[in-house]
């Protein structure tokens, strides 16, 4: 996604700014956004629909859901992709969308049906449920492989489209069917940019990427205790005998709400990092790196380009934060005014503003795991996220014998913890670059075994090659 941040980062440094920052917010946050603007207005045309609830419900599960169970996929797939990228070998682009889909669609659709089946409604809403728990999942891995592709306009373009076509749909039938008509051209719009990006070859499947799984299992572990850690608060409410309930699926109002304008207020960070920190750190990640591989590189230039990124990185985040708090404090400390204006209890304050804040620290935690990525510190990423998620489970059971005031608090001690946590392992990373980076290299060459006890004096190099291997019994 870095080369589709490059050239919205030129756009607002030849004086188009809002374009810039614009296409940001909508291509980091693009689903999110289109998919919350399209909800509202949905369901403000579908006025008194007596299922308005039910479906409501429906496409709050299918994207809860399609986001955890496309987490096990969505780490591990990206890697896959930039190494193919990486080698410039774009054959295996629709191989492996195709390989990922056999898992994917199928997987989809027998948790809609776990879900679903057993709920008391009608079968042509069931069907309709499960079909859209299938597109969003879909969509969320076409959203992968669109990010190999740099034209950013198709992106917000795809968005943007379905996002009025569920507004239209919605003027003739109800608003689950026009959910499902509005990813259904979400999926075939990202699908259009991928056929003008990469060519069909005559490799049909690719599943490669499986051994990945394996291979850095820190990197899908991360990215699923990341997502589970998310929602986790939320599903701990719902399950709670306080919440509300409509076929058989449960919701929880004061906390579901709160969190939703909690999330909200971050698309400023994540906006600014997309745009500027990511851009700029991965310019000095890319020299230090390089000019190793290229073997053209002094010592003294290698520390030079470590300490842009420690300063780049110290200099965009206390930008991001600079941005971020304009926009969280003014929530927080004016809780029951935001309340009010939106129609909601009062008594709710104190949940808002745990939302509000443990949002705003799970966006800085976010952004500090993915440069945690860069660095192929998945082990330790996925370390911080597993204690992220007991964290939040922890205090978010707490919480409901502490009573509703609390509810909230779970997101904001886990994900400044592991904040926390995941800077001081950054920093010492980047402290101590150059020796993990060399350390860290396979030794070169050709290894042969020589009979116990016998290495001693042996010549152990000739030429560049190893001829004894000293693991050897």
């Amino acid at each position: 996604m870095a080369g589709i941040g490059f050239k919205l980062r030129q756009l607002s440094r030849q004086g188009f700014e809002v374009q810039g920052y614009l296409g940001a917010a909508v291509v980091s946050c693009g689903p999110w956004l289109f998919t919350v603007f399209s909800l509202l207005l949905s369901q403000w045309i579908a006025g008194e629909d007596r299922d308005l609830d039910l479906y409501r419900a429906l496409i709050t599960y299918a994207f809860a859901f399609s986001l955890l169970f496309t987490s096990l996929f969505q780490n591990v797939v990206t890697r896959y992709l930039a190494d193919r990228i990486h080698q410039n070998d774009a054959s295996r682009h629709w191989p492996a969308l195709a390989g990922v889909s056999v898992f994917v669609v199928p997987g989809a659709w027998l948790l809609g049906l776990a879900l679903f089946g057993g709920c008391p409604m009608a079968l042509s809403q069931k069907i309709q449920a499960i079909t859209l728990l299938v597109l969003i999942s879909q969509n969320w891995i076409y959203t992968i492989f669109v990010g190999a592709v740099r034209a950013y306009r198709w992106i917000v373009l795809a968005f943007a489209l379905g996002a009025g076509a569920t507004i239209l749909a919605a003027l003739q039938v109800n608003l689950l069917t026009a959910f499902v008509l509005g990813q259904f051209l979400v999926g075939a719009l990202l699908v259009a940019s991928l056929v003008r990006e990469f060519p069909i070859g005559p490799k049909q499947w690719d599943f490669e990427w499986v051994e990945y799984i394996r291979r850095f299992a820190g990197l899908g572990t991360a990215g699923t205790c990341m997502q589970l850690a998310v929602w986790v608060g939320v599903f701990t409410y719902w399950i709670s005998p306080e919440a509300s309930s409509v076929a058989g699926l449960r919701f929880f109002p004061r906390h579901d709400l709160c969190m939703f304008i909690g999330m909200l207020s971050t698309v400023p960070t994540v906006t600014l990092f997309f745009l500027q920190t990511e851009t700029s750190f991965y310019e000095a990640y890319r020299a230090f790196f390089f000019g190793i591989l290229e073997g053209k590189i002094r010592l003294s230039d290698l520390q030079l380009h470590k300490s842009q990124m420690r300063q780049i990185l110290l200099g965009s985040l206390t930008r991001v934060a600079r941005l971020q708090f304009l926009v969280s404090l003014p929530l927080i400390f004016y809780s029951h005014e935001v309340l009010g204006w939106l129609g909601l209890p009062q008594e709710w304050s104190l949940n808002l503003q745990f939302a509000v804040g443990g949002s705003l620290m799970l966006a800085f935690f976010q952004c500090a795991v993915i440069l945690l990525y860069y660095y192929e510190l998945y082990t330790q990423a996925a370390r911080v996220c597993l204690v992220f998620l007991c964290i939040h489970t922890l205090f978010a059971h707490l919480s409901l014998s502490w009573g509703p005031e609390s509810y909230g608090i779970g997101l904001l001690l886990g994900s400044l913890i592991g904040f926390v946590w995941s800077t001081q392992l950054l920093r010492n990373h980047i402290h101590s670059l150059e020796f993990y980076t060399f350390t860290g290299q396979p030794m070169p060459g050709t290894l042969d075994t020589v009979p116990p006890g016998e290495e001693f004096s042996r010549q152990v190099r000739k030429d560049g090659r190893w001829l004894v291997d000293w693991q050897s019994p």
